[in-house]
């Protein structure tokens, strides 16, 4: 820019050049010139030369020796010399509302207010949202801490009571001999007559939940035999609304069993394996080469099978087709 005289000013700041603050006394503005001075003619890559500490200094001295009167060439050297403040405070907005800091100002409603009824029923659903969630939680909370963590809880019971045995099978069995005799009986009776007699067949009589097997079988600890497999369940465990059965298997190996192909029919329920319900008492696998092993079955119970409830278990095997050989009549623990 150029004054009022047409003659060129610098736009350097005189303080910066010098390295003094706004104001400083003549001393140290002279003090500072002279330690500059001897560092711009030791070093040539200084970046103020001799005629800038002199320009600084004399610039200085006209600032400071210039009456500060309106219109005087003082006022216009000082305007063209900026400076920033050195307290960062200032720049901080005040406390309080200001200018700066206006008071928040609420905007006009534009939805009409909520009747209570509203307002308790959102309460309402909002309470029974939290409360089943806080019981599925718990659910979840007990599920991991007492079943699903592997040796934390150990459902362990003393050796359940026997069942007695059931007449079932004497009748049955009875029953089969009483009709052998009549059948002998009568084809010697037809030996001796030369006409030809009508063949009849009468099916033997069963009792529910009793499959006749070789031998006949039924309650827990009774083994059953068939195909080569002998299947024996033993030890029930009724805890946390399940009954947990175990299998014990012989045979030739390898022994295949399939929990999917037990089921526990509690008062006309069928109930079938939970496999995320262990209760650790046997292995998680069978060993291919072993011919006795032990497996184990959860049934979700519940209140379905309360103790001493009658109720009848059996085992299929994978792929088989027709009534299944594997069947016990059994009282819940």
């Amino acid at each position: 820019m150029t004054d009022e005289r047409g003659a060129t000013r610098d736009r350097r700041n005189p303080y910066l050049v010098l390295g003094v603050d706004y104001g400083a006394p003549h001393d140290e503005v002279t003090a500072a010139y002279a330690r500059r001075s001897r560092v711009a003619r030791a070093d040539s890559g200084y970046p103020y030369s001799i005629d800038d500490l002199v320009w600084a200094l004399d610039e200085i001295e006209r600032l400071n020796s210039t009456t500060q009167v309106a219109g005087a060439s003082g006022i216009q050297g000082a305007a063209v010399t900026f400076r920033v403040p050195a307290d960062p405070t200032v720049y901080e907005p005040p406390s309080g509302p200001g200018l700066l800091r206006p008071e928040p100002v609420p905007l006009r409603r534009r939805t009409r207010p909520a009747p209570r009824a509203e307002i308790a029923g959102l309460v309402t659903d909002a309470r029974r949202d939290a409360t089943a969630y806080a019981l599925v939680q718990l659910a979840q909370q007990v599920e991991r801490d007492l079943i699903a963590p592997a040796g934390r809880v150990r459902l362990l019971v003393p050796e359940p009571p026997r069942q007695p045995r059931s007449r079932g099978p004497w009748v049955a069995l009875f029953a089969v001999l009483a009709l052998a005799a009549v059948a002998v009986v009568l084809f010697v009776v037809g030996r001796g007559d030369d006409a030809v007699t009508e063949e009849t067949t009468v099916a033997p009589p069963t009792t529910v939940f009793v499959v006749e097997t070789a031998p006949a079988a039924q309650g827990f600890q009774t083994p059953i035999e068939a195909d080569g497999l002998t299947i024996t369940p033993t030890d029930p465990l009724s805890v946390f609304g399940y009954t947990c059965v175990l299998w014990q298997l012989g045979g030739a190996a390898p022994l295949a069993f399939d929990p999917a192909g037990a089921e526990l029919d509690a008062a006309g329920v069928a109930l079938h394996d939970d496999p995320a319900v262990r209760s650790e008492r046997a292995p998680s696998a069978i060993d291919p080469a072993a011919t006795e092993a032990t497996a184990e079955t959860c049934f979700p119970t519940g209140d379905s099978a309360p103790a001493s409830a009658q109720v009848a278990l059996s085992y299929t095997l994978p792929g088989a087709t027709g009534p299944t050989p594997y069947r016990w009549n059994a009282v819940m623990p």
